[in-house]
């Protein structure tokens, strides 16, 4: 190899790690969908959405779970302009989800996540 044998194995390395970068800072950005946009098995994405309503789910008494702190589910009616869904929330995301809040939900491996940002709010 002479000097240009140098010069394509730096620019090869150069590429590889510009292509690694890429890969990295492109998990890093969100994909902001609109409600309209989700198909079943959504996954990576994220979606800014308005708490309409929300309605307690009553649990059932558990005697073998009497002892732990009970379960709190609500079923929440999210949306935006395009359209909207229904979010299960449990325990401390219960109370996250009041109506009239902005919430940024996560889809994740085809369901859905809240996600709070650094400074507690969504």
């Amino acid at each position: 190899g002479g000097p240009g044998g140098d010069d394509r194995l730096g620019s090869s390395l150069i590429n590889s790690i510009c292509s690694l970068w890429h890969k990295l800072f492109m998990l890093s950005i969100p994909v902001f969908l609109k409600v309209d946009q989700l198909k079943l098995g959504t996954s990576g994405h994220t979606l800014t959405v308005k708490v309409v309503g929300q309605t307690s789910v009553p649990q059932k008494p558990n005697a073998a779970s009497s002892h732990l702190r009970p379960n709190r589910i609500a079923k929440c009616l999210v949306g935006d302009e395009t359209a909207s869904i229904l979010f299960t929330a449990r325990n401390d995301q219960v109370d996250l989800m009041k109506p009239g809040t902005t919430v940024k939900i996560d889809m994740f491996k085809g369901s859905m996540r809240l996600v709070v940002d650094k400074m507690g709010s969504c």
